[in-house]
Protein backbone atom coordinates (compact mmCIF):
# COMPACT_ATOMS: atom_id res chain seq x y z
CA UNK A 1 0.00 0.00 0.00
CA UNK A 2 1.16 3.33 -1.21
CA UNK A 3 1.02 6.03 1.33
CA UNK A 4 -0.07 9.61 -0.11
CA UNK A 5 1.00 12.71 1.59
CA UNK A 6 -0.81 15.89 1.57
CA UNK A 7 1.89 17.64 -0.36
CA UNK A 8 0.96 14.76 -3.14
CA UNK A 9 -2.47 15.61 -3.77
CA UNK A 10 -1.75 19.26 -4.19
CA UNK A 11 -0.90 19.35 -7.53
CA UNK A 12 -4.31 18.79 -8.42
CA UNK A 13 -6.18 21.45 -9.41
CA UNK A 14 -8.97 19.89 -7.43
CA UNK A 15 -7.69 20.13 -3.92
CA UNK A 16 -6.37 23.52 -4.59
CA UNK A 17 -6.76 25.80 -1.98
CA UNK A 18 -8.17 23.34 0.33
CA UNK A 19 -6.90 23.97 4.05
CA UNK A 20 -3.90 21.61 5.02
CA UNK A 21 -6.52 20.55 7.77
CA UNK A 22 -9.04 18.88 5.05
CA UNK A 23 -6.13 17.89 2.65
CA UNK A 24 -4.75 15.79 5.53
CA UNK A 25 -7.94 14.14 6.08
CA UNK A 26 -8.01 13.16 2.41
CA UNK A 27 -4.94 11.86 2.55
CA UNK A 28 -5.58 9.13 4.64
CA UNK A 29 -8.63 8.07 2.82
CA UNK A 30 -7.36 8.24 -0.44
CA UNK A 31 -5.46 5.11 -2.52
CA UNK A 32 -2.94 4.54 -5.22
CA UNK A 33 -3.40 2.51 -8.53
CA UNK A 34 -0.97 1.95 -11.38
CA UNK A 35 -2.15 0.56 -15.00
CA UNK A 36 -0.65 -0.86 -18.10
CA UNK A 37 -0.93 0.39 -21.26
CA UNK A 38 -4.65 -0.64 -22.61
CA UNK A 39 -5.99 -1.44 -19.39
CA UNK A 40 -8.93 0.52 -18.12
CA UNK A 41 -10.07 2.07 -15.40
CA UNK A 42 -13.97 1.46 -15.94
CA UNK A 43 -16.02 1.02 -18.94
CA UNK A 44 -18.69 2.70 -20.55
CA UNK A 45 -21.91 1.98 -18.51
CA UNK A 46 -20.28 0.95 -14.93
CA UNK A 47 -21.82 2.32 -11.54
CA UNK A 48 -19.84 3.75 -9.52
CA UNK A 49 -18.79 7.28 -7.49
CA UNK A 50 -14.91 7.13 -7.32
CA UNK A 51 -13.11 9.94 -8.83
CA UNK A 52 -9.64 9.51 -10.17
CA UNK A 53 -6.43 11.36 -10.19
CA UNK A 54 -3.39 11.16 -12.67
CA UNK A 55 -0.41 11.43 -10.91
CA UNK A 56 1.58 10.22 -13.97
CA UNK A 57 0.75 8.31 -17.10
CA UNK A 58 -2.39 9.19 -19.64
CA UNK A 59 -5.79 7.85 -20.28
CA UNK A 60 -7.81 7.88 -23.25
CA UNK A 61 -11.72 8.60 -22.65
CA UNK A 62 -13.81 6.36 -25.63
CA UNK A 63 -17.03 6.46 -26.42
CA UNK A 64 -20.39 3.70 -27.64
CA UNK A 65 -19.49 1.00 -29.89
CA UNK A 66 -16.74 2.35 -31.73
CA UNK A 67 -14.89 3.57 -28.91
CA UNK A 68 -14.64 6.80 -30.51
CA UNK A 69 -11.80 8.77 -28.24
CA UNK A 70 -13.51 11.95 -27.27
CA UNK A 71 -10.68 13.37 -25.00
CA UNK A 72 -7.14 12.65 -23.36
CA UNK A 73 -6.02 12.89 -19.46
CA UNK A 74 -2.76 13.52 -18.19
CA UNK A 75 -0.90 14.47 -15.16
CA UNK A 76 -2.73 16.53 -12.85
CA UNK A 77 -5.91 15.80 -14.33
CA UNK A 78 -9.04 14.24 -13.09
CA UNK A 79 -11.39 11.83 -14.61
CA UNK A 80 -14.66 10.59 -12.72
CA UNK A 81 -15.80 13.31 -11.62
CA UNK A 82 -19.37 13.58 -13.01
CA UNK A 83 -19.65 9.88 -11.29
CA UNK A 84 -18.52 11.46 -8.32
CA UNK A 85 -21.08 14.22 -8.60
CA UNK A 86 -24.34 12.27 -9.73
CA UNK A 87 -23.60 8.58 -8.93
CA UNK A 88 -25.19 7.50 -12.44
CA UNK A 89 -23.02 5.37 -14.75
CA UNK A 90 -20.05 6.11 -16.44
CA UNK A 91 -20.51 7.86 -19.52
CA UNK A 92 -17.12 6.71 -21.22
CA UNK A 93 -14.78 3.81 -20.63
CA UNK A 94 -11.05 5.30 -19.42
CA UNK A 95 -8.04 3.34 -20.66
CA UNK A 96 -4.55 4.14 -20.15
CA UNK A 97 -2.50 4.76 -22.84
CA UNK A 98 0.83 4.38 -21.35
CA UNK A 99 1.91 3.33 -18.12
CA UNK A 100 -0.56 5.37 -15.35
CA UNK A 101 -0.17 5.86 -11.53
CA UNK A 102 -3.65 6.95 -10.32
CA UNK A 103 -4.99 8.80 -6.54
CA UNK A 104 -7.91 6.89 -5.98
CA UNK A 105 -10.79 9.10 -3.94
CA UNK A 106 -14.46 6.89 -2.85
CA UNK A 107 -17.13 9.42 -2.02
CA UNK A 108 -18.40 6.92 0.33
CA UNK A 109 -14.80 7.72 2.09
CA UNK A 110 -15.09 11.55 2.15
CA UNK A 111 -18.79 11.21 3.57
CA UNK A 112 -17.17 8.77 6.24
CA UNK A 113 -14.60 11.84 7.04
CA UNK A 114 -15.35 13.69 10.67
CA UNK A 115 -15.13 16.60 8.68
CA UNK A 116 -16.69 14.81 5.73
CA UNK A 117 -19.51 17.12 4.53
CA UNK A 118 -17.76 20.00 4.24
CA UNK A 119 -14.81 18.60 2.13
CA UNK A 120 -17.49 16.80 -0.21
CA UNK A 121 -18.90 20.58 -0.73
CA UNK A 122 -15.54 21.78 -1.04
CA UNK A 123 -14.54 19.07 -3.79
CA UNK A 124 -18.19 18.80 -5.09
CA UNK A 125 -17.96 23.27 -6.24
CA UNK A 126 -14.34 22.52 -7.59
CA UNK A 127 -15.50 19.90 -9.34
CA UNK A 128 -18.61 21.74 -11.11
CA UNK A 129 -15.74 24.73 -11.92
CA UNK A 130 -13.77 21.76 -14.12
CA UNK A 131 -16.99 20.14 -15.67
CA UNK A 132 -18.04 24.23 -16.63
CA UNK A 133 -14.56 24.90 -17.99
CA UNK A 134 -15.04 21.62 -20.04
CA UNK A 135 -18.62 22.38 -21.10
CA UNK A 136 -17.50 26.00 -22.40
CA UNK A 137 -14.47 24.46 -24.59
CA UNK A 138 -16.30 22.09 -26.33
CA UNK A 139 -19.46 24.61 -26.84
CA UNK A 140 -16.90 26.82 -28.95
CA UNK A 141 -15.32 23.83 -30.46
CA UNK A 142 -18.86 23.07 -31.98
CA UNK A 143 -19.71 26.56 -32.82
CA UNK A 144 -15.92 26.72 -34.78
CA UNK A 145 -17.37 23.47 -36.11
CA UNK A 146 -20.47 24.69 -37.22
CA UNK A 147 -19.19 27.97 -38.95
CA UNK A 148 -16.56 26.00 -41.01
CA UNK A 149 -19.19 23.60 -41.92
CA UNK A 150 -21.87 27.06 -42.93
CA UNK A 151 -18.26 28.67 -44.69
CA UNK A 152 -18.01 25.00 -46.67
CA UNK A 153 -21.61 24.95 -47.81
CA UNK A 154 -21.20 29.22 -48.54
CA UNK A 155 -18.30 28.26 -51.19
CA UNK A 156 -19.95 25.46 -52.59
CA UNK A 157 -23.31 27.42 -53.42
CA UNK A 158 -20.85 30.54 -54.60
CA UNK A 159 -18.73 28.00 -56.64
CA UNK A 160 -22.01 26.09 -58.47
CA UNK A 161 -23.25 29.75 -59.88
CA UNK A 162 -20.95 29.32 -62.39
CA UNK A 163 -22.58 26.55 -63.80
CA UNK A 164 -25.56 26.18 -65.65
CA UNK A 165 -27.29 22.51 -65.24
Amino acid sequence: LVTITPDALRPFRLFDGLPADQLTQLATIVASRTLTPGESLFREGDPSTDLYGVVDGEIELLVGATAHRVSTVTTGDIVGDMAFLDDAERSATARAVRPTTLVVLRKSDVRALADGGAIELALARRIGSTIATRLRTENGNLIASFEREQAARQRQHEFGKFFVY
